[in-house]
């Protein structure tokens, strides 16, 4: 067997209990014909590698040249985990998805191979159809990228897809394969990050000029709501890596290159963030945010963002404020040429009638103008925002 022909597939594993079972089961049955399968687990609770090893002994055909299955001593998370297990990858080709996912059906590995052969030299990956799928796996009828949205992403050059995946990331990893050699020089993953392996790395080799194609069958069966996807509420210090991964990203891997994009997607990006902090309020105090004002280094823009976010009510408050600031600072600069030049009375008077005019304003307006205030500030420097 010559490495070219070889297909390695990486599963990296925590605390998927049996759902295991179903993802390696889902390899052994590939008709492609050299297989390559390693497995990843990350320190769990309750992880038995003579259990899996006896289960993939049972069942595997000839076409599964090799196998290993290591395991963390401490828990390193997903990032830390692959880079260690790559170390072991011999494949030509090479797939990496979850513990708690599936391949479709048993020639996802040869459709990839095929597809990762003809692939133009710009490609750095080739991704299939992600499913989404409930808890027992059965299809919700939609897939983690649209198909008409994945056609139309392989019209884009890399510096387009680098601005489609600023917003979230686009593409579904578990469904991306690779020709190992091009993968190799792109590793290893960020481990900045703990949990985020794909939209960092998806970010920065499109920012490099590679891009990515879709190929369109179906290739995995994605569980939503997995381990590396909380929904239930005792998920805490997943959730809290989770947000911390996403607020480093955008300080490390978006807001610096926020200058190319225009004012309204600069605002719906601003809005998706604001979103997400809104989510990240419970563990506020445990979770590090980035200050807001951070974005006036990367783009003036911003300020056009945070203009198109308020209402014509707030428009207008913020341009009474503007206004009034802007008339006193005249009003005072007249009234001291007026002292100088005529007798003081008259400028006193004014200054007087002025006052009263401008403390009258501010007695009626003083609410809305501390919250527009209060919001200004809030906006620009809260960590919360």
């Amino acid at each position: 067997m010559s490495r070219e022909n070889l297909f390695t597939v990486l599963i990296p594993h925590y605390n998927q209990q049996d759902l295991w079972k179903t993802a390696v089961q889902s390899v052994l049955q590939q008709e492609y014909p050299f297989i390559e399968l390693i497995i990843v687990d990350d320190a769990s609770d309750n992880f038995d590698s003579c259990e899996v090893e006896d289960f993939i002994q049972k069942r595997a055909s000839d076409n599964l040249v090799k196998y290993q299955i290591l395991k963390n001593k401490n828990n390193l998370g997903t990032v830390k985990s692959l880079n260690y297990a790559h170390s072991y990858c011999n494949g030509h080709y090479i797939l990496h998805f979850a513990a708690d996912d599936c391949l479709y059906d048993k020639y996802v590995l040869k459709n990839f191979a095929i597809y990762l052969s003809n692939k133009p030299a710009d490609v750095l990956g080739v991704y299939g159809r992600s499913l989404k799928c409930d808890k027992d796996l059965q299809p919700l009828d939609e897939d983690f990228l649209s198909i008409n949205e994945a056609l139309r992403m392989n019209t884009q050059t890399a510096r387009q897809q680098f601005v489609s995946l600023l917003y979230s990331c686009v593409f579904p990893f578990g469904a991306t394969a690779f020709l190992f050699d091009e993968l190799k020089e792109h590793l290893p993953f960020s481990e900045e990050y703990f949990l985020h392996e794909d939209w960092p790395f998806f970010l920065r080799t499109t920012k490099a000029g590679k891009r990515f194609s879709f190929a369109n069958f179906p290739a995995l069966l994605y569980r939503a709501g997995g381990v590396s996807r909380p929904i239930k509420e005792d998920t805490t210090k997943v959730r809290k890596l989770l947000f911390q991964d996403y607020f480093y990203l955008h300080e490390r891997e978006i807001f610096p290159f926020t200058q190319i994009l225009s004012g309204k997607e600069l605002t719906e990006l601003l809005k998706h963030y604001d979103d997400v902090c809104q989510n990240a309020k419970p563990l506020i105090a445990e979770t590090q945010l980035i200050k807001r004002y951070k974005l006036l280094f990367y783009n003036i823009r911003f300020l056009e963002a945070f203009w198109r976010q308020l209402s014509l009510e707030q428009r207008g408050l913020y341009a009474s404020i503007f206004i009034m600031f802007l008339t006193t600072i005249t009003d005072t600069i007249a009234l001291i040429y007026m002292w100088k030049i005529t007798a003081p009375w008259p400028s006193v008077a004014f200054l007087f009638i002025h006052t009263m005019i401008f403390i009258i304003i501010f007695l009626l307006l003083w609410k809305e103008i501390a919250l527009g205030y209060k919001n200004m500030k809030y906006y620009l420097f809260s960590p919360y925002r």
